[in-house]
């Protein structure tokens, strides 16, 4: 399937788009999470650090990018999901590396 003709490219996008920004639409996730969690000392290892964010980020603009090779426009997610909030907590959940493996 051809990419729409009005679709700019995701770098020409994030560049003039705000709202669409794969790092600035983490960050405010990230940002709203820390919030949300603030005060709990339980919850201090839950906080996304920068790498999260960094990680969450490429795995959005992958995915737009998927989104467009589809012929959608990204911001089509916005009706249906909340992909980088979705992004974010994939990465959040996957296992620490530095805990030794569960032998389940």
């Amino acid at each position: 399937m051809e990419p729409r003709p009005d679709s700019a490219s995701p770098t020409e996008t994030a560049r003039t788009d705000p709202k669409i920004n794969p790092v600035a639409l983490i960050a405010a996730c990230a940002e709203k999470l820390r919030r949300r969690l603030a005060g709990n000392p339980t919850t201090v290892g839950l906080l996304p650090t920068p790498t999260d964010v960094q990680a969450a980020s490429a795995l959005l603009a992958e995915l737009w990018e998927v989104t467009r090779r589809h012929g959608y426009d990204p911001r089509e997610w916005e009706a249906v999901a909340d992909l980088p909030g979705a992004c974010l907590a994939l990465v959040l959940s996957a296992p620490d590396e530095t805990e030794p493996a569960r032998a389940d």
